[in-house]
């Protein structure tokens, strides 16, 4: 796919951005990123995602060098140029280029690059029918080892999470942190129903507060449901009413199945459903509304 990429401050072709072998994203994960939804060139929660990239930048002591102005603005030549409506964002900071080995100061220049590109799609199935969820044989990073706050490029632990969970026909892994509470699955949030509330892993579990997660939370509350962070064992979500995950890319999935133990009699519940079809027309709804400016 030959798409435009904005590679610090120029706009290239894809198959014409290059990046160096001694990058220390490339040799040591050293980076931090967002991905960001699209709807009819909206950019989704725009500010709530330069929060966290920011922030991310910041604990990883890495100074991210444009303006949200300008970034915001980059993304708009994107999606102008690459002919998009509806699409997925992604903002990468890398350490950037340097000599062997991780002291900073091997790296003068970061590397700043944004892609945008077509909106991914999962089987309509997934919505439908629901998915499987399997629980990862490794626990989750804890928070005193690396502050999951961070949104950073190394993803190794939910690659190999990932890959467990297809391997054992999942859809994903849902990692538990050293005290054995549920805090996430490989890239998405988790939320389970019980009692006709919404409850979801507390931040301090290890988690990474996404930003779809909270855009969940706020429409629940406009719904009338109680949505609540706590800490959350296995046991709740085998006896849950419902459960669904989330993430920036796929919104709304619901979880139908764990460790081969249905939940909800195997089906999409009432409220999962509710928040699906209200996050597609009470969000992207008055998003498609708004004018490109």
């Amino acid at each position: 796919m030959d798409l435009t990429v904005y590679l610090n401050g120029e706009f290239l072709k894809s198959d014409e951005a290059k990046v160096s072998i001694y990058d220390h994203a490339f040799l040591y994960g050293d980076s931090v990123f967002e991905t960001i939804q699209v709807y009819n060139k909206h950019i989704f929660k725009f500010h709530e995602h330069m929060d966290r990239f920011f922030e991310s930048a910041r604990q990883i002591y890495l100074e991210v060098p444009l303006i949200r102005g300008v970034i915001e603005k980059a993304i708009k030549i994107l999606l102008d140029q690459n002919g998009l409506e509806d699409a997925v964002v992604r903002v990468m900071l890398s350490r950037g280029e340097g000599a062997i080995g991780i002291d900073l100061e091997h790296c003068p220049s970061p590397s700043f690059l944004i892609t945008a590109y077509p909106k991914q799609t999962i089987p309509t199935s997934y919505y439908e029918q629901g998915v499987s969820l399997v629980l990862s044989s490794h626990r989750k990073v804890p928070t005193q080892c690396l502050d999951s706050s961070i949104k950073s490029g190394n993803y190794l632990p939910m690659i190999i999470a990932r890959e467990e969970a297809k391997q054992r026909g999942a859809f994903d892994a849902l990692f538990l942190n050293l005290e054995g509470y549920i805090t996430e699955c490989s890239t998405s949030n988790i939320f389970i129903i019980k009692e006709g509330r919404l409850l979801t892993p507390d931040v301090s579990c290890s988690v990474l507060a996404g930003v779809t997660r909270k855009a969940v939370m706020e429409l629940a509350e406009s719904l009338g449901i109680e949505a609540f962070e706590t800490f959350l064992a296995p046991e709740d979500l085998i006896h849950a009413q419902e459960s669904f995950i989330c993430n920036s890319v796929f919104e709304i999935v619901p979880v139908t199945l764990y460790e081969k133990r249905q939940i909800s009699q195997g089906r999409p519940g009432k409220i999962t459903q509710m928040l699906m079809q209200e996050f597609h027309s009470t969000i992207r709804g008055l998003i498609k509304k708004e004018a490109y400016k």
